[in-house]
């Protein structure tokens, strides 16, 4: 009893791991995008790819089948979809796309601390 116990005490605790990681990939993501469009602002690619890096770990990660895990890293993909295949260039160029995804990353952000 004590171990099944144990066993799900760590499962919760990875599940709300991977979601504040998440969380902070996602916020990070959405405070540099913001600003992408200043004159020195310095935005990296690895914004975008430390999100993905995470939406594909998720599926590996979620040993608990956690439906809200798996809903967060499809949201997530779908915002750093919006930036193409060149995603530092497109936001640096489109101020709608710029906005739309830090305002979406943002509230993907806020979505997310709710589950720790």
């Amino acid at each position: 009893a004590q171990e099944a116990e144990r066993q799900s005490q760590v499962v919760t605790k990875v599940t709300a791991d991977l979601a504040e990681r998440l969380r902070d990939a996602v916020k990070h993501l959405a405070e540099r995008v913001a600003v992408a469009g200043e004159e020195k602002a310095r935005v990296h690619s690895t914004i975008f790819s430390n999100v993905q890096d995470l939406i594909d770990l998720i599926p590996a990660c979620n040993i608990a089948n956690d439906d809200g895990l798996d809903q967060l890293a499809a949201e997530a993909a779908k915002i750093i979809e919006q930036a193409g295949r060149k995603p530092v260039d497109a936001v640096k160029h489109s101020a709608a796309l710029r906005n739309r995804i830090s305002a979406e990353a943002k509230a993907l952000s806020t979505k997310a601390s709710t589950y720790f």
